[in-house]
């Protein structure tokens, strides 16, 4: 008897200090603050085990601290926003199909993706719209915003997601960012970096926006961007003009992008900053129709090796660039393409005894006197 008394009373005790994940959906009675239990449905704030939804058309706002371990799934059409003295520390799995952003003009908000921690930030797959798979980091001084993605913690985009910060934030990652057919735009702010970055068909750029700062910044570490992504400016968006600093020394064996229109950084051309070593391989791009004229697309501090495997080619819209690397400076040079008066298709010669018989066809002739044999 005593002992069944004592299983009892060891069961009871071990019961009552079990806490069980329950599924937790935002509704929103009564507004948009997280920490309302009357927001939630059934009734009641989260608890860090809970497994939370927050449905399309609805917005959540965090202002105080909030730690998960359970799911956080922001689903398409919904948005959960960290504001002045929101600090949100995840160990379990968010999962982002709508927006997760900062937006806040005072104060500091705070971002711990700790170890074991995964945030999955998912994009529609056609194209970058802003309005679902977007993780947007909107703080301007004197605010601040603080993303830390630590050692063992993960954060992944896919599928044209899309990550943007701002002046005044800082994004440290000592994890891993995993980045497959999606954007990080540094339109200000720093990417302190001391993990690891996989940029699989990937973009990463930085731009100078009104009220936002004068480009990102890529620090910690050498970068290096790998076969198949690219740096620089957004190949589809012509007339949009990127600044991005890489602090620790860049090596490309990707693709990078430079628009350009006139001389003036991050005005009217594109200008990336290296500081300390640059090795160059995969190729460069110029879309759109540049000026013709010479642009430094690129400056660097340390010492040059490598080359584009594509230092001289036609562009897409006829005209003629040329790279070098000199100086600590990269230039591209633009010059209108020469155009040929006669364009070949095919040129044939036969034997017939001691003649030869020679045959061509043109595609086109522009002003051709003759062919002279």
């Amino acid at each position: 008897m005593k002992l069944r008394l004592l299983f009892a009373v060891f069961m009871a005790i071990l019961f009552t200090n079990t806490i069980f994940a329950v599924p937790k959906t935002f509704a929103g009675a009564s507004g948009g603050d997280w920490n309302v239990a009357g927001n939630w449905s059934p009734s009641g704030v989260p608890a860090a085990v809970d497994n939370v939804t927050i449905p399309a058309s609805k917005s959540v706002v965090i202002t105080t601290s909030v730690s998960r371990t359970g799911t956080t799934t922001i689903a398409l059409g919904g948005d959960l926003t960290i504001s002045a003295g929101g600090i949100f520390t995840n160990t379990g799995a968010v999962t982002v199909n709508g927006i997760m952003e900062f937006s806040l003009i005072t104060g500091t908000a705070t971002l711990n993706n700790n170890s074991g921690g995964t945030i999955t930030i998912n994009g529609s797959g056609s194209g970058f719209n802003g309005t679902n798979g977007y993780f947007l980091l909107l703080a301007t001084s004197p605010a601040t915003g603080v993303v830390n993605n630590a050692v063992g913690a993960t954060i992944s985009m896919n599928n044209s997601a899309y990550i943007e910060t701002s002046s005044d934030n800082s994004f440290n990652n000592a994890g891993t960012i995993n980045s497959t057919n999606s954007m990080l735009y540094q339109s200000g702010g720093t990417l302190n970096n001391t993990g690891t970055i996989n940029n699989s068909t990937g973009l990463i750029l930085g731009s100078a926006i009104s009220g936002l700062g004068t480009g990102g910044v890529v620090s910690g570490s050498l970068y290096t961007n790998p076969s198949g992504s690219s740096i620089g400016a957004d190949a589809s968006v012509v007339g949009f003009y990127n600044c991005l600093s890489f602090n620790n020394g860049l090596t490309n064996n990707g693709i990078m992008v430079f628009n350009a229109a006139g001389t003036t950084p991050c005005t009217n051309q594109d200008r990336i900053t290296v500081t300390g070593n640059l090795t160059l391989g995969g190729t460069f791009n110029v879309p759109g129709s540049p000026t013709v004229g010479n642009y430094v697309v690129m400056t660097y501090t340390g010492t040059k090796t490598g080359a584009f495997t594509n230092s001289n080619y036609l562009t897409t819209n006829g005209k003629y660039a040329n790279v070098t690397a000199t100086g600590g400076n990269v230039t591209v040079g633009i010059t209108n393409a020469m155009v040929l008066p006669v364009e070949l298709v095919n040129f044939a010669a036969n034997t017939e005894g001691s003649k030869t018989n020679l045959t061509w066809a043109t595609a086109s002739e522009t002003n051709n006197k003759g062919f002279d044999i």
